[in-house]
């Protein structure tokens, strides 16, 4: 039977403000861990690392880089599993190779995200800085998994290019660690 780590389970909950850390944290991990946890129990563990007043005041704080890099190495070590973060910055990848560069970490076995100012993919005029995951990439388009996104719904390579350079962000990837 897998360890199982205490994690506090509330029956339902509202979806908090500020939630795309949790939601991308939790998403990863159950993509290597979802035979031991669910995907409710993954996120209330990321949100309550992040905050553990989040289900009170239903939101969550903004949560800048080394934030994201200490709620999930915590939440990781709580939770007993082998997982990995890492940010590969787009100013560090050859330009036009982000296509390539994406490609090569999802035949590696490694779930990617992106870092990126929202108002780039949702419009609108708020500048936040927002963390969706990738559900595939073709060529010519990203399809991130958000749920702000219409399930489908392709952001141009483009889009992402100039929403992600201008939050100075890139590809965050997890992974297994290798023992």
């Amino acid at each position: 039977m897998p360890v199982q780590a205490n994690i506090p389970q509330v029956a339902s909950f509202r979806r908090p403000r500020n939630d795309c850390v949790a939601t991308f944290l939790s998403t990863a991990a159950l993509h290597f861990v979802g035979e031991r946890y669910s995907k409710s129990q993954l996120f209330q563990a990321f949100a309550d690392r992040i905050d553990s007043n989040w289900r009170e005041t239903g939101e969550l704080p903004l949560v800048n880089e080394k934030g994201v890099f200490a709620c999930f190495d915590s939440t990781i070590q709580d939770l007993k599993v082998g997982l990995r973060i890492g940010l590969t910055r787009f100013r560090d990848i050859p330009y036009e190779g982000y296509y390539d560069f994406a490609d090569e970490q999802i035949r590696s076995g490694k779930f990617i995200g992106i870092g990126y100012r929202s108002r780039f993919v949702f419009g609108g005029t708020t500048d936040d800085l927002h963390m969706s995951a990738v559900e595939r990439i073709t060529v010519g388009h990203v399809y991130l998994q958000d749920a702000e996104l219409e399930s489908n719904s392709p952001v141009s390579w483009e889009t992402i290019e100039l929403a992600t350079l201008s939050a100075e962000s890139g590809f965050w990837t997890i992974s297994k660690l290798i023992l």
